[in-house]
């Protein structure tokens, strides 16, 4: 993933290196007085805008950013949210948490689909990757340059980030009641037929952001109608994460019934639960750093396009919404037998890390508004 940003970043570093280089042809070619004519007045243009004459500016830009939240970690290596050992799910089924990673889910729909035996443990999944996002945003810049007569520029406005895609991972168990302990279980118990084959799991994750940048920074011209630029600062965040959980009544009873198999008992929370379908926000807000590195090419009177390396960040953790009574009663039953015995309510929130940093590439224009002379 980082060398593909690299590779892009490249790729886009060489268009703008490709637009100098033509720039540059055009002005160490014969001109004739036409050319000449619009040669004096684009000296103009450029002098004027790096003499201050032009030193508020605004800006748009557009860029993606991977894994958002940092949550590629959790869907698709390690999973979240453990289980209690003597659940159905964790002894037959390998479900070990209620978010499993993608990684675990392959190699049991792998195997389950490769065994002889009657441990056909997942009949089906699918996987949910890291969040991929949009950040888009606006600017406000003030150049300096006739007040300090440094080429230094202050800037704010705000950005936007939300998920573009990812994110969506499901899970449907197997059967695995035709044969072995839990078919003696199950028997023992006077539970026919087998309730928790093609039981499904999906969970949604979304993330998105707004942040209000200030920052100063700083431009150098590299030719005549080029520059590169950089800058550092402060932002507030203002955002989070969540989860949409959603089981079926089968998936909901293999997660929150406790077996022994050495005494073939079982205790089911199911029925004060049923099936689930719940939303989990955690929100947080914040200041956290930014910094800049980039590059503009000037195409008109006054305006300019340019591409930008920008990385910003904060993170919290915080309490998740309140669960619902039904996600409350899973969520315990799930966790641990005494705990849904004695209080089945006893899981109210849950808590994790709101992470909204990261970087993009950005592209985008910028247009100087001429109502402030120097």
């Amino acid at each position: 993933m980082i060398l593909s940003k690299f590779k892009f970043s490249a790729m886009l570093m060489s268009l703008f290196f490709i637009i100098s280089i033509s720039v540059n042809a055009q002005e160490e070619s014969e001109p004739s007085d036409d050319q000449q004519l619009l040669q004096k007045k684009e000296n103009t243009r450029v002098t004027n805008i790096k003499s201050g004459d032009d030193r508020l500016s605004i800006s748009v830009g557009l860029g993606l950013r991977s894994n958002m939240s940092e949550l590629g970690k959790a869907i698709t290596k390690d999973g979240a949210l453990d289980l209690d050992r003597s659940t159905v799910a964790s002894q037959f089924f390998a479900t070990t948490k209620m978010i499993m990673a993608d990684r675990t889910n392959d190699v049991i729909k792998y195997n389950s689909a490769n065994t002889a035996s009657s441990f056909n443990l997942l009949s089906s999944s699918s996987q949910g990757g890291p969040l991929t996002g949009i950040d888009i945003g606006t600017s406000i810049q003030y150049d300096l340059d006739g007040i300090l007569g440094l080429p230094i520029f202050g800037r704010t406005g705000f950005s936007y980030v939300f998920k573009a895609g990812g994110g969506r991972q499901s899970r449907t168990l197997g059967n695995v009641a035709s044969g072995g302990s839990l078919q003696a279980l199950l028997a023992a118990n006077g539970i026919s037929g087998d309730p928790y084959s093609g039981g499904t799991l999906t969970n949604q994750f979304n993330s998105a952001w707004l942040e209000i940048p200030v920052a100063l920074g700083f431009r150098v011209p590299i030719k005549k109608g080029t520059e590169v630029y950089g800058g550092a600062g402060i932002s507030w965040f203002s955002g989070g994460l969540s989860m949409q959980i959603t089981a079926d009544e089968k998936y909901v009873d293999a997660l929150t019934t406790h077996a022994d198999v050495s005494t073939l008992t079982v205790t089911r929370y199911a029925t004060d639960v049923g099936a689930i379908s719940d939303r989990v926000d955690f929100k947080a807000s914040g200041l956290g750093i930014n910094y800049f590195l980039g590059l503009a090419q000037y195409i008109d009177a006054g305006v300019s396009v340019f591409m930008e390396l920008y990385a910003s960040g904060t993170a919290k953790t915080v309490y998740s919404t309140a669960f619902s009574d039904d996600l409350s009663k899973a969520f315990t039953a799930a966790s641990s037998d005494s705990l849904a015995a004695q209080d089945p309510q006893w899981f109210k929130r849950v808590a994790f890390p709101v992470v909204m940093r990261g970087g993009s590439v950005k592209i985008g224009a910028r247009y100087y508004l001429p109502i402030l002379k120097s």
